[in-house]
Order: structure tokens, then C-alpha cells, then sequence
């Protein structure tokens, strides 16, 4: 049994002493050697203490107010850092992460602060480091940290993000200039997995603006308002060069794949997917454009540039709350494009390019 369903099973037994139960056994091959007594019995019983008995600061009235006190606390960890990069790029998210980097880093960082363990870590002892270090590697990520369990502490030594081999550059030279005198669309979602997502969908036959609304739960209503929210989806699909778009007489139009689009559906494997999704991506002239002004020109990805680059290329001028809208989304793209195919870009206060760990050496 690990240490952490060991700990849990503890607070089901505590939970269940202080809900009404009186005494809970801990056994030994059936020979009762643990006894759980619930706090209301304390206070009548002789019982001998382990330890120190200077550090026993509870009485009996107070344990069940401490254990309330802690279970309502929402983090019983926090985290530290070993220099202000790593800390800057753990916590500035909109600058550093893509949604794939977040949908998997997030539950482990709260797990982490909340329990001060994870399952997958391994460890090792590291010179000039007191005790134990962890090193956690996933898909998208390595971290490496200490645990003070005494002072309920992790400190992060490395927060590394895991590309993947791509030849990003012959992408540019290759189509770079090619959308010069082009206007394009802006995307408004900022998830090349719900990309990938409405590609199989229309490969399986939804391929209506509003099908696909209505696959991606929208919960409008009428027709238009569910066309439109398909059309998030669907129209940056087409910008990607996966999808192309059928006018029919007297019928909504309808989406048609590529033999890109088609290939991302009829693969099985998940990193042929986004590697695809993400050649598609390095396609996409704004993604250049912004790629080619936080490489070879040393600019930093800030939502300013980009908001500079869709005022350039777009379709409309995106005024209003349209524009940041589509910055921040479009930075999440650049994000998830910059890090799978380890896109030396520069990036806001960070003094200096995002490096990353080739994901064979991962």
C-alpha cells in the first residue's frame, strides 16, 4: 500500500471516528495491534504517549477543531523557487503554457500543494541539496523539486517543457512569404485538441456549422447562434488548410476535409496527430509571422505583437474586446506550436529564449 492510500485510509478512519463511530481496529493478520478511539472517549481513557510528550498540544476538545481547521485550509503546501525564471514561468501561464501543457500540469501542481506528493515521481539525492529530490516527467513537461515536510514546502530546482523533432524552420523558409497580400481569419479558441476534435467530428459526418455547435455543447437555441459557435471551430479549419468549405443550394454548407484533415482523423496514434495539427499550424501565415518576429528578429511574444500582427493580416480590424480576445488565443496557439516543435522563441520577461527537452531525451 503507497504512503498516500496509507494516509488517506487514515482520514476515512478519522472522518468516521468523528461522524460517530467509537473505536476503529487496525489489524495484523487478524490480530488487533492499532486502536482508532474517537476524541469524545479520550479525555476517560489512561493511554501511553510516543514521543515527546512536550510536543503533545492538543487536548481532546481540541483535535476535532485542528482537523476541521486543516481540512478547510486549501493548500497545506506552498510552492518555493530556486531562481525568479522558474517562478515566472510556473505562474505567468497566458506568457508560458498551452492548453495541453495546462490540462496536464495543473491537477499535479494542486495534487502537489495539496498532499506534497504524486504518484510517478522518482527520486534521488543530489549534491549540495539536503534530503530527497523528485524529478516528474509527463508528456508536455519535467519538474524537479525538494519536499520539506516540516515546513510544508516544495521547492522547484527545474521546470523544463518537452518538444518534439520538427523541422519548424524549413516550415518557414518554405511558406513564409506566401500569405504577404492575404487577409485571414482569427481564431477565437485557443485548443489545437478541439481542433483536432472538430476534425474527427466532421470526418464522422458532422459537418454543418451547426452540427457542430451543437457537438460542442453549445447551449444556444437557434440555429444562427448555434452555426455561429460552430463556425469557431470550423472557419479556422479551413484558415489551417484541414478543412474546405461546400456551398449547397438551399442547404446550409458543409465542411469537406483535406487529405491533411483526413489523415489527422485516420490516425491512431496521438502524436501523429498533433504533429500533424501542429505542421498545420506552421502554415498558418500569422503563426509565422509572429515565429519569425520572436526568433530572427529577437522581439518578445507579448500580447502587444500580437495584437500588432492581427491588426496587419486579419480579415477586420477586431476592435473592441475582439482583439485581445483573439491575441490571447492566438498566444495559446504560438505557445503549444513554439513548445511541441521547440520553437527557440523569446518571451516577455524572461530575459532571454524558452528552451526545452527534445522528447526523445525526455
Amino acid at each position: 500500500m503507497s504512503l498516500t492510500v496509507f494516509r488517506d485510509k487514515l482520514t476515512e478512519a478519522w472522518e468516521k471516528l468523528l461522524s460517530g463511530i467509537d473505536c476503529i481496529y487496525l489489524t495484523f493478520h487478524k490480530r488487533k495491534v492499532v486502536a482508532f478511539v474517537s476524541p469524545r472517549f479520550t479525555s476517560h481513557l489512561s493511554l501511553p504517549l510516543i514521543g515527546n510528550s512536550d510536543n503533545i498540544v492538543f487536548v481532546p476538545s481540541e483535535i476535532q477543531n485542528h482537523y476541521l481547521a486543516l481540512k478547510d485550509k486549501k493548500y497545506m503546501y506552498h510552492l518555493k523557487y530556486a531562481d525568479t525564471r522558474i517562478k515566472f514561468m510556473l505562474s505567468d501561464k497566458d506568457t508560458f503554457w498551452d492548453a495541453e501543457l495546462r490540462q496536464e500540469l495543473e491537477p499535479i501542481l494542486k495534487k502537489l500543494k495539496e498532499t506534497g506528493e504524486v504518484v510517478g515521481a522518482s527520486c534521488y539525492f543530489k549534491p549540495g541539496i539536503n534530503g530527497l529530490i523528485y524529478e516528474l516527467k509527463g508528456r508536455t513537461f519535467q519538474l524537479v523539486y525538494a519536499v520539506n515536510a516540516k515546513i510544508k514546502e516544495i521547492k522547484v530546482y527545474e521546470f523544463k517543457q518537452i518538444s518534439h523533432p520538427l523541422d519548424w524552420k524549413l516550415a518557414l523558409e518554405k511558406d513564409l512569404y506566401l500569405g504577404e497580400d492575404s487577409n485571414f481569419c482569427i481564431p477565437q479558441i485557443g485548443d489545437p485538441d478541439k481542433f483536432i476534435r472538430a476534425v474527427d467530428f466532421i470526418y464522422q459526418g458532422v459537418d454543418t456549422a451547426e452540427k457542430l455547435g451543437i457537438a460542442f455543447g453549445s447551449p444556444a437555441k437557434n440555429p444562427k447562434n448555434l452555426a455561429r459557435r460552430g463556425d469557431y471551430l470550423g472557419r479556422p479549419l479551413i484558415e489551417f488548410k484541414l478543412a474546405n468549405r461546400l456551398s449547397q443550394s438551399y442547404k446550409p454548407s458543409k465542411y469537406i476535409l483535406t487529405d491533411l484533415g483526413n489523415r489527422i482523423a485516420e490516425s491512431k496514434d496521438r502524436e501523429t496527430r498533433e504533429r500533424l495539427i501542429v505542421e498545420s499550424l506552421l502554415g498558418y501565415y500569422p503563426i509565422q509571422l509572429i515565429i519569425e518576429k520572436t526568433t530572427r528578429d529577437g522581439q518578445d511574444l507579448t500580447k502587444e505583437l500580437i495584437q500588432e500582427v492581427i491588426t496587419l493580416v486579419s480579415l477586420d480590424d477586431c476592435g473592441g474586446q475582439t482583439n485581445p480576445r483573439r491575441a490571447s488565443s492566438l498566444r495559446a496557439i504560438v505557445n503549444y506550436v513554439s513548445r511541441w516543435a521547440g520553437i527557440p522563441i523569446c518571451r516577455e520577461g524572461s530575459n532571454g529564449v524558452q528552451l526545452y527537452i527534445p522528447y526523445i531525451y525526455s
